[in-house]
C-alpha cells in the first residue's frame, strides 16, 4: 500500500505534491510525535476531576495493569479530561443508547463483504467452511467483547471512578506509554478506516452505475467515476453531522438496509438455484488450490472488522466520566451479543444458501450470480449504496476525532467552519482516490490484512495479557496466546494471496476508468 501510494504521489504535479507534504507536516507528523491526544503545549492543562487527583499509578501493589502513566501526564490532560473530550466529535454528545450503539456496531460489523462469503466455500467444501465460519465468529465475539471490557481503566484510588479509554489509541497509550502506544495502533486503524472509506466510495459508485447500466437505454452514456462524484455528493452532507451520536439515524438506515440485502440474497438463492450444482472443489494446480485456500480463510476471517471502532462507539454512551456514573460496559456488552446475533445469522445464511444455490460456480459477489429478477438486484444494489453511505462515516468519525484532536493540540479552534472544511477536505481526498484508483478493491483486500489483523484479532488479545496478567498455567492465557498466534498467521496468508492477486489483475487495472 505505501510503495503504491508513494509511486502515485511521485506522478502528481509538483503543486499537489507540495501541499500534501505541508498537510502531512501539519498533521500526521504531530500526531505521531506528541500523540494525538498530547494536551495543548501554550497552557498548563486543565485540574482533573476529584477522582483522578492522585499520583499513585495505575496498579496497586502488584502491578496487574499497563505501563505506569503518573497523572499529571497523558492521562490527566486526556483520559480524564471531559473539558478536552466534550470539544471531540466522539465523545462531544454523550447521547449514546443501547439502540444507537447497536446500528454503529451493525453498520461496522455487517458489511458488503457478507455477499462474497458464498465463494470462499469453493476451495473449503461444506465441512472446511463451515469449521472456518464458526471459529471466525467465535474468535471475532470474544475479542470484541475484551475491548468493551478494557474501556474502563481501574481507578486509581479506592472508591474512585474508572478511567474511560474512550479511543483505540488511549487504550493502547494507557498499556504501553504514549510514543510507543501510537505506533502500536495508529498506522494500522488510520490505514484501515481511510482506505475502507476509499473502498466504500468505489463499492457504492459502482452499485449506482450498476443499477444505471441494468436500467438505461444507452448503459455506456455514463462512465464509474462519474457515479463516485454521485455517491460523495452524499457524504459530503453527512460529514457536517456534528458528533458520532448525532449519527445514529444514519446508522440505523445502515443496519437496516445491510441486515435487508442479506434477506435478499437468501430468499433469491432459494427460489432461483442452478440446475445440478456441483459442490467438488475444483481441479485447478496446487499453486492455484494454495493460494484459494489462503484467500477463502481470510475472506471469511476479515468479513469481521467493526473491532477499529469499538472503543469509540463505546465512547458515546454516558457512563463513568463523573463520580457516580455507571459503567458502559454491561450496556456496551448488550449491544454487542445483539450485533454478533444478527450477524451470525446474516452471515450464515448468505453463505450457505449461496453455496447451496450455485456451488462452485458461485460468483465473488452472490448478487450477480443471479440474472432474474432485475428489480430486486436493482434493489439489492441500492440498498448496498445506502449501507455503505453510513458505514463510510461510522469509520470516518474516529478519523474525524483525531484531525480535531490534532487542531486542539496546535491551538486551532475548532469551529463550525473549520470542521467543514477539514471534512470536505478528507471526503474530497477519498473520493479523489477511488476515482483514480477504481480497481481499489483488490487493493484493500491487502490494506485489510495488514490493517484488520492487528486491530482486529491480534492486539485485544496482547492488551488483554498485557493488563490482566493470567497465569501462564492457566486456559485464558493459553486462548488468547493461540488466537494471537494464529490470527498473524491468517494475516500473513491474507497478505500473500492479496499481493498474488494484485500481480495477476494488474494488467487489467486503468486509472479513471
Amino acid at each position: 500500500f505505501f510503495a503504491i501510494s508513494g509511486v502515485v504521489f511521485s506522478l502528481l504535479p509538483n503543486p499537489c505534491r507540495s501541499t500534501l507534504s505541508a498537510i502531512w507536516k501539519m498533521s500526521v507528523t504531530p500526531m505521531l510525535e506528541a500523540g494525538p491526544c498530547a494536551p495543548p503545549t501554550p497552557s498548563p492543562a486543565p485540574s482533573p476531576a476529584p477522582f483522578l487527583t492522585t499520583s499513585e499509578p495505575l496498579s496497586d501493589e502488584k502491578p496487574k495493569g499497563p505501563h505506569v502513566v503518573q497523572v499529571g501526564g497523558l492521562d490527566e490532560a486526556v483520559l480524564a479530561d471531559e473539558k478536552e473530550n466534550f470539544q471531540l466529535p466522539l465523545t462531544q454528545h454523550r447521547t449514546g443508547t443501547f439502540l444507537t450503539t447497536s446500528f454503529h456496531n451493525l453498520t461496522a460489523m455487517v458489511g458488503a463483504g457478507v455477499l462474497g462469503l458464498p465463494a470462499a466455500f469453493v476451495f473449503l467444501g461444506w465441512a472446511g467452511g463451515t469449521i472456518v465460519m464458526i471459529l471466525s465468529l467465535s474468535v471475532s465475539w470474544y475479542s470484541f467483547s475484551l475491548l468493551v471490557k478494557l474501556h474502563e481503566a481501574p481507578p486509581e484510588k479506592e472508591g474512585g471512578a474508572p478511567r474511560r479509554l474512550n479511543r483505540y489509541h488511549e487504550l493502547t497509550t494507557w498499556v504501553y506509554g504514549r510514543r510507543k502506544g501510537l505506533w502500536v495502533i495508529l498506522p494500522f486503524q488510520v490505514s484501515y478506516c481511510y482506505c475502507l472509506g476509499v473502498t466504500y466510495m468505489v463499492t457504492g459508485g459502482t452499485c449506482l452505475h450498476a443499477v444505471y447500466t441494468r436500467n438505461a437505454a444507452d448503459p455506456s452514456s455514463t462512465h464509474l467515476y462519474q457515479w463516485i462524484l454521485v455517491f460523495a455528493a452524499v457524504e459530503l452532507g453527512l460529514s457536517q453531522l456534528p458528533s458520532l451520536s448525532s449519527l445514529g439515524w444514519v446508522s440505523f438506515a445502515g443496519a437496516f438496509t445491510a441486515t435487508t440485502y442479506c434477506v435478499i440474497a437468501v430468499v433469491l438463492s432459494l427460489l432461483y438455484p442452478a440446475k445440478n450444482p456441483s459442490y467438488s472443489i475444483p481441479s485447478t494446480s496446487v499453486t492455484d488450490s494454495i493460494f484459494g485456500v489462503f484467500q477463502s480463510f481470510t475472506t471469511i476471517c476479515f468479513a469481521y472488522g467493526g473491532h477499529n471502532t469499538a472503543l469509540e462507539i463505546q465512547a458515546t454512551l454516558p457512563g463513568t466520566e463523573k463520580p457516580g456514573g455507571q459503567s458502559t460496559v454491561p450496556r456496551m456488552m448488550k449491544s454487542v451479543h445483539l450485533t454478533f446475533v444478527i450477524t451470525l445469522i446474516c452471515y450464515f445464511m448468505v453463505s450457505f444458501t449461496g453455496y447451496w444455490a450455485f456451488g462452485n460456480a458461485v460468483t465473488d459477489n452472490v448478487l450477480n450470480s443471479f440474472s432474474r429478477p432485475g428489480w430486486i438486484i436493482s434493489l439489492a444494489d441500492v440498498l448496498v449504496v445506502v449501507h455503505v453511505l453510513a458505514g463510510y462515516q461510522v469509520y470516518s468519525f474516529a478519523l474525524y476525532d483525531m484531525i480535531e484532536q490534532v487542531l486542539l493540540k496546535r491551538g486551532v479552534r475548532v469551529t463550525r467552519l473549520v470542521r467543514a472544511l477539514y471534512r470536505v477536505l478528507y471526503v474530497c481526498s477519498s473520493a479523489f482516490l477511488a476515482m483514480l484508483l477504481p480497481f481499489f478493491g483488490d487493493l484493500m483486500g491487502l490494506v485489510g490484512a495488514i490493517g484488520t489483523t492487528p486491530t482486529t484479532f491480534v492486539l485485544p488479545s496482547v492488551l488483554w495479557l498485557q493488563v490482566r496478567r493470567p497465569s501462564v498455567r492457566s486456559l485464558e492465557f493459553w486462548v488468547n496466546v493461540v488466537i494471537a498466534v494464529s490470527l498473524t498467521c491468517v494475516g500473513i496468508m491474507g497478505c500473500i494471496a492479496s499481493t498474488r492477486s494484485i500481480v495477476l489483475h494488474a494488467s487489467t487495472y486503468t486509472v479513471f476508468s
